[in-house]
């Protein structure tokens, strides 16, 4: 339910029942952990997401602000995690895909709010004209977005670093340093 996980040692457990419990029993109960026998756990459970949960229609799909847009499988790196490693080919986006991408933003996320668009491949940077073609449409649109990127950082030069803050406006970019 909370998500929570902890890691009891066998001689703390055996302090929790005992006429003496031990001083993090009530932590325990407090999280949920320990509950009575006749606790009804789903309806609590049922409770709580029946106040927190808002239908996934209006809230993801109709108004969405974070996109995340892979630009391209191609990469230089050969990081062992990979799942891209055992892939046929090779696949930039397509301009006329990019302009698509970009048409379906625009389309869908709200004006008033600042959107989040998140690039990764394979290594986003081979495939900058897709980056330009959607962030300039999106711009040219009125929105006011931000972005980040995950990328291994070979292709980052002080030009394209520049154009990454300036134009793409990358709050932060994940370097990966995992391949050979």
């Amino acid at each position: 339910m909370t998500g929570a996980l902890i890691h009891i040692k066998p001689y703390e457990l055996i302090n929790i029942f005992t006429d003496d419990p031990c001083d993090y029993v009530d932590f325990l109960v407090n999280a949920y952990f320990i509950v009575p026998e006749d606790f009804d756990e789903k309806s609590l459970v049922d409770l709580i997401r029946s106040r927190q949960s808002l239908p996934i229609t209006s809230t993801y799909l109709d108004n969405p602000i974070h996109f995340t847009i892979l630009s391209t499988t191609t990469c230089n790196a050969r990081c062992f995690y990979c799942y891209e490693l055992k892939a046929k080919g090779k696949t930039p986006m397509s301009k006329e895909t990019a302009e698509k991408v970009a048409k379906y933003i625009i389309s869908r996320a709200p004006k008033n709010k600042e959107i989040e668009l998140d690039w990764f491949g394979g290594e986003p940077l081979y495939n900058q004209e897709v980056i330009d073609i959607i962030t300039s449409r999106i711009a040219s649109a009125g929105f006011n977005y931000r972005g980040s990127m995950i990328s291994n950082g070979y292709l980052m030069d002080a030009k394209t670093a520049q154009k990454a803050k300036d134009f793409w406006r990358l709050t932060n970019i994940q370097i990966t340093l995992d391949g050979t």
